[in-house]
């Protein structure tokens, strides 16, 4: 039993507060009208009708989003998409921001943004992707045995266990069984009821190379080594524990006093001053990681296996690091970093070496 004072007061003042709130909704809902439909010249020049506006799509947008994380949404968004057979989807669109990067010596993972239709909670699509050798070099490599070699592209039917989300705006899909260092070029396209859509831009990506067993590969040198032949226009590099070191070709008539070696925490120079030359490149490009550049020691060698050659050593910054390449840059590979193994001095307790 309310007391006596309750409804006195209820029964005094509760229609005046209901007049004045359902009036002061009903201007509230006219004016949010009225500043949505007005012509946006006029809406621009009034800095408070436009803050109104911001402020109106604002909370259409939240309470739409809110609307749709509801569990009656979501029971009756899955019961039109089941239903209808995927027939309510609407037309796909090609997706966009395609990219692809590599992840190790076999595989790279390509990334896209679907561009689905907002307003069509039942729009479903799936997505197939498709890739191909880049130039006929990599393409060798694909070539089954007793089949030529071909250029088309190799479509796969993507499912929902192919494709992970990644921040609920983009997709990701991970290309496996790659030859290392193998370029390829790669592309997706969304499809249901209602047909495919256009391919995507195309996007190229290359693999990583495989280490050597001292932990690290090959790399072209510059314009210096022009005059070699083919096979000693490269560089050898490697790493240890605590340092990095690279034997690259020289002529048989260069001496020490024709090369100049600059090396800073974040770079290396390695430059052929020759009589005939005002400098020629025969290495230089930033480093991956920063060395110690207090810390080199380079000299000219001789070897049956790889002749007349600079080989120079840096100590890494950080001990244990894994370097990916020797210099970054396009034209210099990159290695799965995974699969070097950095040896480390001493046993471990079952007397047994212990690498990284």
């Amino acid at each position: 039993m309310a007391q006596p004072w309750v409804q006195e007061f209820a029964y005094r003042y509760l229609p005046y507060f209901v007049f004045v709130v359902g009036n002061s909704t009903l201007v509230f809902v006219a004016a949010s009208i009225v500043v949505m439909v007005l012509p946006h010249s006029i809406v621009g020049q009034v800095k408070v009708l436009r803050r109104y506006r911001s402020y109106i799509l604002k909370s259409f947008k939240r309470i739409a989003f809110l609307s749709t994380q509801g569990p009656l949404y979501r029971l009756f968004v899955w019961c039109g998409r089941r239903c209808s057979f995927g027939y309510l989807s609407s037309k796909c669109r090609p997706p966009q921001a395609m990219k692809v990067s590599p992840t190790g010596c076999s595989e790279v993972i390509a990334q896209w943004a679907p561009d689905q239709v907002a307003l069509n909670p039942f729009h479903e699509e799936t997505y197939v992707f498709a890739w191909r050798p880049a130039d006929a070099k990599e393409n060798e490599q694909y070539r089954e045995p007793g089949k030529s070699a071909s250029w088309e592209w190799r479509e796969r039917p993507l499912t929902s266990n192919d494709v992970e989300s990644v921040g609920g705006k983009r997709l990701k899909y991970l290309l496996a069984d790659l030859p290392p260092l193998a370029r390829v070029r790669c592309r997706v396209c969304s499809v249901n009821r209602r047909g495919r859509s256009d391919w995507s831009a195309e996007v190229e990506a290359t693999t990583l190379a495989r280490p050597h067993e001292e932990g690290g590969f090959i790399g072209p040198l510059g314009a210096a080594s022009s005059g070699f032949s083919e096979s000693r226009r490269q560089y050898r590099w490697t790493q240890s524990r605590t340092e990095v070191a690279f034997k690259a070709p020289l002529g048989d008539e260069w001496k020490a006093k024709d090369i100049k070696v600059k090396v800073t925490p974040s770079r290396l120079e390695v430059l052929y001053v020759g009589q005939q030359t005002d400098g020629e490149v025969l290495l230089a490009g930033p480093f991956p990681k920063r060395v110690k550049a207090d810390e080199v020691f380079w000299e000219i060698e001789t070897s049956d296996a790889d002749g007349r050659h600079l080989s120079l050593q840096v100590t890494k910054a950080e001990q244990m690091e894994k370097w990916p390449c020797l210099i970054q840059g396009a034209d210099h590979p990159c290695i799965d970093v995974r699969l070097v193994r950095l040896f480390t001095q001493g046993l471990d307790a079952a007397g047994v070496d212990i690498f990284d």
